[in-house]
This record gives C-alpha cells, sequence and structure tokens, in this order.
C-alpha cells in the first residue's frame, strides 16, 4: 500500500486544530480548535461524499460552515453516523449535540457539567447511547434523545472509554494505564491483563473494531490499546490469553484507531530524531516526551497483527488527531492550524487473466471467508470462490494461484496450500507447502513463493496445455532454496532437512521482494543485494547492487531490466546485463538517484522490454528508453500493458459494490505513441506517417499504418508495413486481393481482415456476392445471420439451411438452453441430439413418440432406455431396450430399478436362465446390508415365496412375540401362496420343482404338524397366537379362558421356550384353582435342563408353598363325547385332546377353548383355521390372520 499528502486547508487566524471527526455517512468533516473554533466542512459535495468517487477525484471544498457555541478550546469531536449528530466538547467541560436542519448545522442540546474536562466520548455502534468521560473519574451515559441512563463516580482518573461491538460492555483507560471492564449498566467486571505497563504510561488510544464490514480472518485482533510512550496492545477480546504486544516506534503517541474496515491500524505521533534528546513535560507525574525542534510527526500504518506497512511524515510542529473516511482511502490529520488530507492507495489482492479476466479479494460481512471473484468485463460473467484464509493472489498469463493458510483443525499434511486456478476459478492443480507466502509470483509453468528465508519453486501442472517439447519442466517438480545456503534442496530431502531447522531458520539478511518471469526469478534482500536464480534448479546466475530499501522489484519481458521501488516510493532502473551490474568481490555499491519519486506501482509492457508505466500518486508516466512520456491522470490500478494499451482497474469503486462490477471501471490508457500515430493518420500524408512509425517502432503501430493503407488500397504501404510488424498473414492477405480486379471486392477483404465485419458484408451483398456474404458469416460462425441472408436474399440451399439449424442448436445446447436448442435440432431433423434435448427438458413424452419413430435395432433406441432407466420409468425403459433388441438390458435395468416380477417375467418369456442367480445374489447382498426386509419384498415380487416365508421365519424375534406372530403369518400365507402356484405351472416339470422346494421348506419347520389344526407352515403362527391370548385372558382376569388357551401351547413345545409355556400354563391353572394342571407344569418346570440350581429350588419352594395349603386337584366341569366316533369316551371343556384315543382337537382362534362339533364352528377362509360361531359376534377378522370374516 501508500499513502502521500494531497491537500491541505488552513483555518483562518492561524487558529491551532485539536481533534478532526469524519462523517461516516454523509461525508462531513468536523474540526475543532482554539478559541472555539467548530468548522464543518465538506469535500467533493458534502453529502455525495459517501459515495466514493477514487483518490484523484477533484477535492475542493465544497462546504464550510462554523459552528459558534463553545467559549474554549473544543478539544473533542465525534460523529453519530447512524442519527446524524455531531458532539463536540471544550476545555471548560461543555457539551454541545449539533443536528442538521435544512442545510445548516443547528445546536441540539447543551450540556455542561462544569467540573472537569472531558477526556472521551463515543456512541455504541447502532448510535443509540454515548458514553461520556471526565478526566476526575465521572462517567456519563446517555441516549441518543438526549435522556441521560446512568452517571456514575469512578474515583480514578479516566483517560479513554470504548464500547464493544455489541454495546453489552464497556472498557474505560485510565491516567496510570490500567482498561478496566464494567457492563453496560456501569458494574464493574475485570481488568483487562496488559503486557504493556513496563514502563507505566497513560492509555491515549482504546479502540474496539465493531466488524461491521466484516473480518478477513476469525482469529484477527479487533482492540487495540496504545500508551502514550508508543507501546500497543492488540487483542482478540477483552480476556485474550496471547495478545499482540508491539513498539509503534513513536516517542510520543498522540492517538490510534482502526480503519473503517479494522484491516489497518493507524497510529499518529512523533519520531524521535536520532540525534534529539528526550526531555519530560513539566507537568508533574507525566512520563509523555516533549517533542523536540528536529522530532518528526509522522502517521504508522501496521497490519492487525502489528506488523509495519507504511510511514508517513507530516510537516508542522504539533499533530494532535486523525480521522478516516468512510471509504478508509482518505484520512483527515490535525497538525499545527492545518488541516491535511493523505490519500492511500491500499494493496488490494489482484490479478489480470488473458487480457479481459479480472480477479480480485473482497470481504463480505456476513462470511468469515474471503471472497474470489473472477470477473470477464467483455462478458460480463462473474464466478466468485470463497477461500478460507486467503494470504495471496498472484496472476499471469491464463493463470491464478491463490495462497491460502489451512485451517488448525484441518488434517493437512502442511500449513500452507497454493491452489493455480484458470480464468474461471476452476482448480488447475495444488501443493501443500511449509513455505509462509510472503512474496508470491509465477511464469507461465513456474510458481514461485518466497518468505523472509526461503525460495520455493514449483512446476504446476497445465492440464497438457503445454506444447510437446523436452524443454518443457516435468510436472510436480518441486525445489527449496535457504538464502544464504549456496545449493538449492529437492521437494523429497526438504522435509529431512526441516528436521533440523537448516532449511527453515531466519536469515540474518531477510528477503523483501522477488520478481518472476521466463525462467528466472530475482530475490532482492534487506541489504539491498539482488541474487538471480535460474528457474526450476533455483541455481544462482548473478548477484546485483540494487537500491536500498526495496518494497517492490518488477522485471521487463526478456529479463534485461528490473525496476525497484524502495520503501519511500522511489523509482530506480537495474540493468541486468551489464556487467558492472554484478557484484565483484571488494565492490562498492554504486549510489544511484532515483528517476521517479512517490511511485507505488509499475507494469512492463508484454511486448516490448523498454515501455513500462508508473504510477506516481494519482497520475501516471510511460516510460520508453528510460524517458518519460508526459503524464496522464489516472486513479486506477494497473492490470496489463501490451499493444500500447494499458488496461487500469478503479479498484477503489469495483470494491464499494463488489458483486455489481461495472465495465466502466476498466479504463484503456493509449500510449502517446498510439495516440499520435492516430492523429498524424487523420493530418499528414501516409509518408510522414511510415517516418514517425520507424521512429517508434511497435508492431501495434505498424499494423496500425497497414489497415491505414489497406484503406486507400495503398498495397505497396501495407505490404512494406506488414514486414516491418512480421506479420506474414498480412503479407499474404495483400498478395491475394492485390490479384482481385474488382476494387469493391478488394475494399470487402481488407474490412473482413481488419474485423469489420459489418462493413465486408455490407460490401458483398452491395455489389451482388451473396454468397461470399454467408461465407464470411459461415467462418465466424454467426449461424443467426447466416440463416437470415439465407431468408432476405436466397443464397443457400436447403441443406446449408438445415447445417445452420443445426448449428444454430448446437450454440444453444452449449448454453444449456434446452429449449430452443430442442426447436432447432427438430428442424435440422438430427434425431440423436434431439433425444438428448427431450431428455434435458425431461419431455418424457417426446422422447417416447421419438422412441416410436425410431426403426428396431437403432443405437438410439438403447440410448433411451437408458435415459428411461435414468429416471426409474421402467416401463417405457424395457420398451425402448427391446425394440433396440437388447433383452438382457431390459432385464438388467428392472433389477436395477428392482422390478423384479417384471424382470422374472421377461427371463420366462425369452427364456433367460440367468434370473434365478441374479435374485439369489441381489437377496444375499441385501441381507449382508443389513437389509432383510428389502430382501423380503425382493423376493415377494419375484413370487419366490418359500424363499421370503424362510426369511422371515429367521427375522421373527422370540422375545417379541406381537412381531414374531405376524411374521410368521406372512410366512406362512407365502407358503400358502406358493402352493397355489404350483396349479398355475405351465409344465410337470415345473410343478415338480416346486413341490420340492415347498417339501424342502415344511421339512425346515421346527416343529411336527400332528396336533395343528393346518399346514405345517401356520405352525410357528399358532403358537405365538395362543400364547398372547393366554396371556391376554390373564390380564383379562378371565382365569378360565386362559387356561384353555394354555394348554394347548403344549403342542408348540418345540417352537415357544419350555420356560415361558409351562410358566404360563401354571400361572393360568393357580388363578383358574385347576392345581392338578398346575402340579404338572410345576413339575416340567423343576425338570428343566439347563437351568440354574437356584432357579430350580425357587420353583420347589413355590410349589411347596402352594401345594401344602392346596391339594393337586382340579374342580369338577362340564363334559363333552370325544368327537372321535371309534372312542367317544368322556372329555372335559379343557381338554386339548383325548386322554383315552389321544386324539388332538381342533382350538378356537378366538377364545383358545376346543372346539367338539364342526357344525358349531366357522372356518376362516384365508388360513383355514377355525372358531367358534359363538365367539364371531366379537370379530369382524380373523384372530389370526386378520382377514375379513364377511
Amino acid at each position: 500500500m501508500y499513502i502521500y499528502l494531497s491537500k491541505k486547508i488552513a483555518m483562518p487566524n492561524g487558529t491551532a486544530l485539536h481533534c478532526v471527526a469524519w462523517n461516516h455517512s454523509d461525508g462531513w468533516i468536523a474540526a475543532g480548535g482554539a478559541n472555539g473554533l467548530l468548522k464543518i466542512l465538506s469535500l467533493d459535495g458534502g453529502g455525495d461524499a459517501a459515495k466514493p468517487k477514487g483518490t484523484s477525484a477533484p477535492t475542493n471544498l465544497t462546504a464550510n460552515q462554523s459552528l459558534e457555541g463553545h467559549t474554549g478550546n473544543v478539544i473533542m469531536a465525534t460523529w453519530n453516523n447512524s442519527y446524524q449528530k455531531l458532539t463536540s466538547s471544550d476545555q471548560y467541560g461543555m457539551i454541545i449535540v449539533w443536528i442538521m436542519h435544512e442545510g445548516v448545522w443547528h445546536e441540539e442540546m447543551i450540556n455542561n457539567r462544569n467540573q472537569s474536562v472531558v477526556k472521551d466520548m463515543t456512541w455504541n455502534s447502532d448510535g443509540q447511547q454515548i458514553c461520556i468521560v471526565y478526566q476526575d473519574g465521572a462517567v456519563i451515559v446517555g441516549s441518543v434523545d438526549g435522556n441521560r441512563l446512568w452517571g456514575k463516580e469512578f474515583g480514578h482518573e479516566l483517560s479513554r472509554v470504548t464500547w464493544s461491538p455489541e454495546g453489552r460492555s464497556l472498557l474505560f483507560g485510565t491516567a496510570d494505564g490500567r482498561v478496566q471492564v464494567h457492563n453496560a449498566a456501569g458494574q464493574y467486571m475485570t481488568d483487562v491483563p496488559l503486557s504493556i505497563n513496563d514502563p507505566p504510561s497513560a492509555v491515549v488510544a482504546l479502540r474496539w473494531y465493531d466488524g461491521s464490514r466484516g473480518h478477513a480472518a476469525a482469529d484477527l485482533p479487533v482492540l487495540v490499546i496504545a500508551k502514550a510512550n508508543g507501546r500497543v496492545q492488540l487483542m482478540r477480546n477483552a480476556s485474550d490469553p496471547s495478545p499482540i504486544v508491539f513498539d509503534s516506534g513513536l516517542a510520543r503517541l498522540v492517538c490510534a484507531d482502526w480503519n473503517p474496515d479494522g484491516s489497518i491500524l493507524t497510529c499518529a505521533g512523533t519520531m524521535r530524531a536520532a540525534s534529539s534528546p528526550a526531555s519530560a513535560s513539566d507537568e508533574p507525574g507525566s512520563d509523555v516526551p516533549v517533542p523536540a525542534a528536529s522530532d518528526m510527526h509522522v502517521i504508522q500504518l501496521f497490519t492487525p497483527l502489528g506488523v509495519h506497512l507504511r510511514t508517513l511524515p507530516v510537516p508542522g510542529k504539533d499533530l494532535t488527531a486523525f480521522s478516516w473516511d468512510r471509504t478508509g482511502l482518505r484520512l483527515g490529520i490535525a497538525v499545527d492550524s492545518h488541516l491535511y488530507f493523505a490519500n492511500v492507495r491500499p494493496s488490494y489482492r489482484y490479478g489480470f487473466l488473458q487480457r479481459h479476466t479480472l480477479a480480485y479479494v473482497f470481504q463480505r460481512p456476513d462470511r468469515p471467508d474471503q471472497c474470489v471473484m473472477f470477473w470477464d468485463f467483455h462478458t460480463g460473467e462473474k464466478r466468485v470462490k470463497y477461500v478460507k484464509n486467503l494470504e495471496r493472489l498472484a496472476t499471469r498469463g491464463k493463470f491464478c494461484v491463490l495462497a491460502a493458510r489451512t485451517q488448525a483443525d484441518e488434517d493437512a499434511p502442511s500449513p500452507f496450500i497454493y491452489i493455480v486456478c484458470s480464468a474461471i476459478g476452476s482448480p488447475i492443480d495444488s501443493r501443500y507447502c511449509e513455505v509462509s507466502p510472503e512474496f508470491v509470483d509465477l511464469t507461465d509453468n513456474y510458481l514461485v513463493v518466497a518468505s523472509s528465508s526461503t525460495v520455493y519453486c514449483w512446476v504446476f501442472n497445465d492440464k497438457g496445455s503445454q506444447p510437446f517439447s523436452s524443454a518443457v519442466p516435468v510436472s510436480g517438480e518441486e525445489r527449496y532454496l535457504h538464502v544464504d545456503e549456496p545449493a538449492h534442496v529437492s521437494g523429497s530431502a526438504y522435509s529431512n532437512k526441516r528436521k533440523n531447522s537448516r532449511i527453515s531458520r531466519p536469515s540474518k539478511d531477510p528477503i523483501v521482494a522477488i520478481a518472476a518471469r521466463n525462467d528466472c526469478v530475482v530475490v532482492a534482500r534487506a541489504s539491498g543485494i539482488g541474487v538471480r536464480y535460474a528457474l526450476p534448479h533455483l541455481s544462482c546466475v548473478q548477484k546485483y547492487w540494487l537500491a536500498p530499501n526495496a518494497r517492490n522489484i518488477y522485471l521487463n519481458c526478456n529479463c534485461t531490466t528490473l525496476a525497484v521501488i524502495d520503501t519511500n516510493g522511489g523509482l530506480t532502473l537495474e540493468d541486468m546485463e551489464k556487467d558492472g551490474g554484478a557484484i565483484v568481490e571488494g565492490g562498492e555499491r554504486e549510489q544511484k538517484q532515483p528517476c521517479r519519486k512517490d511511485t507505488w506501482a509499475l507494469k512492463w509492457s508484454s511486448d516490448s522490454p523498454d515501455l513500462f508505466a508508473v504510477m506516481e500518486k494519482t497520475r501516471m508516466y510511460i516510460y520508453r528508453d528510460k524517458q518519460p512520456e508526459e503524464p496522464l491522470p489516472c486513479n486506477g490500478y494497473l492490470c496489463e500493458f501490451s499493444d500500447l494499451v494499458i488496461v487500469t482497474a478503479q479498484l477503489d469503486e469495483i470494491m464499494d459494490d463488489a458483486h455489481n462490477p461495472l465495465k466502466a471501471h476498466i479504463v484503456n490508457i493509449d500510449t502517446k505513441s498510439l495516440r499520435d500515430t492516430h492523429v498524424l493518420l487523420d493530418t499528414v500524408p501516409i509518408a510522414e506517417v511510415y517516418q514517425f512509425v520507424s521512429d517508434n517502432p511497435h508492431p501495434r503501430l505498424w499494423r496500425l499504418l497497414a489497415e491505414n493503407a489497406l484503406r486507400t488500397l495503398d498495397f505497396t504501404m501495407a505490404e512494406k508495413a506488414f514486414v516491418k510488424s512480421g506479420d506474414y498473414q498480412g503479407i499474404q492477405m495483400v498478395k491475394r486481393v492485390k490479384l482481385m480486379k474488382d476494387e469493391g471486392m478488394q475494399q470487402a477483404e481488407i474490412a473482413a481482415y481488419f474485423r469489420r465485419f459489418e462493413e465486408a458484408e455490407e460490401l458483398y451483398l452491395r455489389l451482388g456476392h451473396k454468397e461470399a456474404a454467408v461465407d464470411l458469416r459461415i467462418r465466424l460462425g454467426d449461424w443467426f445471420r447466416v440463416v437470415q441472408l439465407i431468408q432476405e436474399h436466397g443464397a443457400g440451399s436447403d441443406q446449408l439451411l438445415t447445417h445452420a439449424a443445426n448449428s444454430i442448436g448446437d450454440y444453444y445446447a452449449d448454453r444449456m438452453k434446452w429449449d430452443k436448442a430442442y426447436k432447432y435440432y427438430v428442424q435440422s431433423g438430427n434425431t440423436a441430439a434431439t433425444v438428448e434435448m427431450a431428455y434435458n427438458l425431461e419431455d418424457f413424452d417426446s422422447l417416447f413418440d421419438l422412441l416410436k419413430e425410431l426403426p428396431d435395432g437403432s443405437p438410439l433406441c438403447a440410448r433411451i432406455a437408458e435415459q428411461f432407466a435414468s429416471f426409474g420409468l421402467s416401463d417405457q425403459a424395457v420398451i425402448a431396450f427391446i425394440k433396440a433388441g437388447n433383452v438382457q438390458g431390459a432385464v438388467d435395468c428392472c433389477i436395477t430399478l428392482n422390478e423384479w416380477s417384471k424382470a422374472v417375467e421377461l427371463a420366462e418369456k425369452y427364456h433367460l436362465p440367468q434370473i434365478e442367480k441374479l435374485l439369489t445374489q441381489y437377496a444375499a447382498h441385501l441381507i449382508a446390508k443389513q437389509e432383510p426386509f428389502q430382501a423380503i419384498e425382493l423376493y415377494r415380487r419375484a413370487h419366490k415365496y418359500h424363499e421370503s416365508a424362510a426369511l422371515m421365519k429367521s427375522q421373527a424375534p422370540p422375545g417379541q412375540p406381537a412381531i414374531a406372530k405376524k411374521l410368521h403369518v406372512c410366512a406362512a400365507m407365502d407358503m400358502d401362496a406358493a402352493r397355489r402356484a404350483i396349479g398355475q405351472m405351465a409344465s410337470s416339470q415345473d410343478r415338480i420343482q416346486t413341490i420340492t422346494s415347498l417339501l424342502q421348506a415344511d421339512a425346515a419347520t421346527s416343529v411336527s404338524s400332528a396336533g395343528s389344526s393346518a399346514e405345517p407352515s401356520w405352525l410357528n403362527a399358532e403358537a405365538y397366537h395362543y400364547l398372547m391370548l393366554a396371556q391376554r385372558h390373564l390380564y383379562a382376569q378371565s382365569y378360565d379362558a386362559a387356561l384353555k388357551a394354555a394348554l394347548r401351547l403344549v403342542h408348540y413345545e418345540a417352537v415357544l421356550p419350555s420356560r415361558v409355556l409351562y410358566s404360563t400354563i401354571a400361572l393360568a391353572a393357580f388363578h383358574a384353582q385347576f392345581y392338578q394342571q398346575c402340579s404338572t407344569a410345576f413339575m416340567k418346570l423343576e425338570l428343566l435342563e439347563g437351568i440354574p440350581q437356584a432357579e430350580r429350588d425357587a420353583y420347589k419352594a413355590l410349589a411347596f408353598a402352594i401345594f401344602s395349603r392346596q391339594a393337586p386337584v382340579d374342580p369338577v366341569t362340564r363334559e363333552f363325547k370325544c368327537p372321535n366316533p371309534q372312542c367317544q369316551a368322556a372329555v372335559h371343556d379343557w381338554n386339548v385332546s383325548c386322554p383315552v384315543c389321544e386324539m388332538k382337537f381342533t382350538g378356537c382362534v378366538a377364545s383358545g377353548r376346543s372346539i367338539f362339533s364342526t357344525s358349531s364352528s366357522y372356518t376362516c377362509s384365508r388360513c383355514d383355521h377355525q372358531m367358534l360361531e359363538s365367539e364371531m359376534s366379537r370379530y369382524d377378522h380373523c384372530p389370526l390372520c386378520h382377514a375379513a370374516l364377511h
């Protein structure tokens, strides 16, 4: 960055100034001084000053009003930017609030405490409250409408105050150097830990950046505490455990503050001259030195990390205050009786690519990362990349490199990453590196990075755009060089050297600037030595004496001259080929006087080694052969210098609305020779112009001369000019045009060559050469105009019209305007492209209509099938695959879309044998992914019922009877469906195979079907059903019904755990007072195998407790006859089998009771299970399978 004084305003009668404040909303400037002086000034149109116009815009004084009301010296002034109010205070403690009315400033309110002087006052971030601090320790907080909110006496002298960004706390600086934190109500909270108290000194600056314009990084300091002795402490918050402490270099620090976006810390004060002894103030107890006559007043600029940027010397005897404008581009400084204005040229991170793309970095307040804009100002296209912790940006040709610091929580191999991007921001290559990007430059093949001690070179990958040549370096090669060591280190050896800190150690003569071009890099060091290294090996070629205190260095296009700008803005040129420029042993430095002062930027011409443009304040000087041309006013930043045109970007204006840059902010400036050539071509004979261009040769001027000569058909002069410029195509064009007989055709061809296509077309049409006009547009790729010419003039065939329509379709397709492309592809009959556009538009009806029109076996059928399949349209995809003759593809599509029934149908229809294998594989895959129910659904869709049944049985959880019953019911119904499918088999062989599978599935059932009322597949479902039925009766205290349902569980001992089964029977029998059945159940429990002895003893103890009081006898119940005609024995209603013939009685699935007569029962049509008709009135669905009963 660069800062310089640009304007001075003198106060009337030599009145000394004590304060200055710049309004950040409307641009008003308040200046207060001795004898009640208070002025309101405005530059650049007063209220319009809020709109940045660039630092070179006129800065005339447009408003000047003196405010009367103070009688003493006005020592303090502060703006309320939200409510447009000015608050001022004088040496007697009088405070006046000013407000504008009808363009004139008036008093709004006055307050005079009359006890002490005001030391500081500041508004909070939203302008609602003001805090006023008096020297005697009194603090008053008031609202914007003038009401006093609270006041407090601190009991010790105060010097400064600041609000926290959110307005919840206040920080107070004291005269003895302490900083206290109070809440918004004035209650003491804590002291800020200070590391700058030795020696003690008063706090003269206390400012907290509110973050309203964002933060360049999340961990940057925002709070500055400055002492009168020049010591500064920077903190991230009021309790920062690791503050940044540094010495500002000022013997007497007057004030310090942040610029509007918190990116620059400004300190103002007195810098002690080396020969001036320090003297103390006469004030008792004061530690502030009094400036001597030879001391210099300066403005010091630092980064938020305390790194020094610039020093601005200010003339005068007493610097008292400064203030930033809203844009951060100007600084108002109060010195003696003058108000100085300084212009700031910020070091924007920007670059230029491919002659029409500007890349620049800006900060959004709502994002913690940095925004990198790639703006093509020719097309208006903008692309934004967001990069965290961006350190540097550099460009060259068509490449841009972004250097960023990696996050602490990232698993990154190195602390920095370098990303090479294209002109649209697309990453091309990247590399992690240990070297800090203090300086970054790049060539067409190499990235060069330097820290203060180490140079790093990396050959980045250009994605194959480099020509095939053995001279092209190998992509990925990297080299490291410590500037104090004679030889470089390869990338693989760098990490080993770094372990013993050889290559990363600090240098006694650090690097201050680098410049890379072609195959060399020049490194400038603090001592004034410049070293030239060859790339990529970083071998030392030569050493030079450079100007001392170099800040930036620039190499010309052929590496013969080096331009050096020092820290004071002085420009010197070094001849890199002159032998005397090299350092010889024992040689002395040649002292050179700068050829320009106050320079801050330079750009060499990319096509002429003797041309460069340099910025001096707000003027641009263009040098040719080290001689300057007349200066031109310019407030832009240099982007590109080629073809005698300098491209500048008005970044000050662009940054004001970085998301919406305007093309008007890109300004092209012609060199004097180019301007003069244009004038001469219009005013003097062409022979004199030829002589002028011969004296000032450049390819651009020769081309301009040739074009002008061809306008008059002066082929001789044109040919000479093309020869001078080395334009072989131009020479050939002249020879070809000379052979034409028609002057009109000659003019048309010349216009086309010089890209005056409208003029050329008009000439062709006027001469009747319609085909030539069409051919011109075809060569230009302007197919819209081709169609227009064919339709208007009838030039061209139907075949050409079709080709034009297809090309227009390509134009819209490249820009993803699918609907328009579809229309033109239909016109051109390009079916393949039409299919793609319909797919992009998701117009599947049109896509299906196109499929119908295609012949069988067309390759487009397969493409359409893939498109349908990608959107899950299985029916259309199958039709397309079949039409393409790819049955296997149709089956694979159905499998992919989980349409297994359709896949099986196709496999059977077209006799594909591998469907069974695919089905099994996919099911196994789903099971392995812990998705068994998807596998079950897969089997059911494919009508593989016995597989789905087996899988459902395996998923039934024994400890959850309700879920287990549901799964077993579904499994049983699948087995029934498999049996029904046997009758639908087309061949006996299929029936035999299916029956075999069913028998194997039934054989896998865990129990025999004896005693079950249905098929074996229902056995498990019955077991869990009766178990839950018995438990439901128990909870309902229907103990007789519970016993009848529980006794039925004895048939399912292989399904249910024996402990659960007999515990349920024992519990139901006990409550039903069937003690014999209860005793039998206890005996079964005591004889269980594999139970702990303690549990067995518990069963015995419980049985003893029961049967010591009750005999094991069942009550008398109603008797029935055994339904077996051969038996007819008497049985009880709770019996589940005949004790004589051992016939198993059918159970009622609704109650669990035995059914002795089929005439009194109902059979479910789905599961074939029976229930008593007396129970049907309570059910609408089968209690077992839940099928509808009616």
